[in-house]
């Protein structure tokens, strides 16, 4: 049974259903739990399994496992306490905090740090890679963060569209971990398929925050492909600074 909390709202009580999937999170678990109890009512006399499809991934917190743990706090606290309705939705506020470890109202427009650089998430450090080539003047578009060939970010030079550059974006969150010359094979790969579907011809380029190791830097080398790593994006964080509002910005150029 497919479940959503508006269309099962209107005083529909569905006991003959016993499986409640709620496909689409709702900002504020009363509603979802009000959905659910659609098929509590009166007369259900089976057990009642409640599903919540989440995408997760072994690495990093999806936005599904962001949303999630809010919704149980907000979820006990609505339980636990006779706090109006609107007081226990999850706000946007609090989802932008907890996809970043930042005070979003008073570092919107400050720019970042190599320290700020290492605590993104693997997606966010992509579309940090593109404000900062937007910044150098480039066109950025952000491929699918999966299905992309091997390419995170497509940068077109301003007054030449059919040049610029084809990046892979490596992001490590310890400090000496470094990346390798995978990240080398996957923006080769690239190549053909975004030449062809831009018209363009694209010089590649990987970048990390940490380093290459030794075979990664031998290797990008002899395919003539560019690196850059932390001292470079230090350099260019001093060169081209990067705020918070730009990297929100360049979510919005996904291809």
């Amino acid at each position: 049974m497919k479940h959503y909390p508006f269309s099962a709202g209107v005083g529909l009580n569905i006991t003959e259903a016993n499986h409640v999937i709620h496909y689409s999170r709702w900002w504020n678990p009363a509603k979802e739990d009000q959905a659910s109890d659609r098929v509590y009512r009166i007369g259900q006399e089976r057990p009642v399994h409640i599903y919540l499809p989440m995408a997760t991934h072994p690495e990093f917190q999806t936005f599904d496992v962001i949303l999630h743990e809010p919704l149980e706090r907000k979820r006990q606290l609505s339980q636990g306490t006779l706090f109006p309705t609107e007081q226990t939705e999850v706000t946007p506020k609090e989802i932008l905090e907890s996809l970043q470890p930042i005070d979003v109202t008073d570092k919107e427009s400050s720019p970042l740090t190599i320290e700020d650089v290492d605590k993104l998430e693997p997606r966010f450090f992509e579309t940090f890679v593109a404000a900062l080539f937007n910044k150098k003047g480039y066109y950025v578009v952000l491929t699918q963060y999966s299905g992309d060939k091997g390419a995170d970010v497509v940068a077109r030079q301003r007054g030449n569209e059919t040049e610029g550059l084809l990046i892979q974006a490596k992001h490590r969150q310890q400090a000496g971990g470094k990346a390798d010359k995978h990240a080398v094979d996957e923006i080769l790969a690239a190549k053909p398929f975004y030449e062809k579907k831009y018209g363009a011809t694209f010089q590649l380029a990987v970048i990390t925050n940490r380093e290459f190791n030794k075979p990664a830097h031998q290797y990008s080398r002899s395919q003539q492909v560019e690196m850059y790593e932390r001292k470079q994006l230090i350099e260019n964080l001093k060169q081209y600074p990067v705020t918070w509002q730009d990297v929100n910005k360049c979510q919005l150029y996904t291809n």
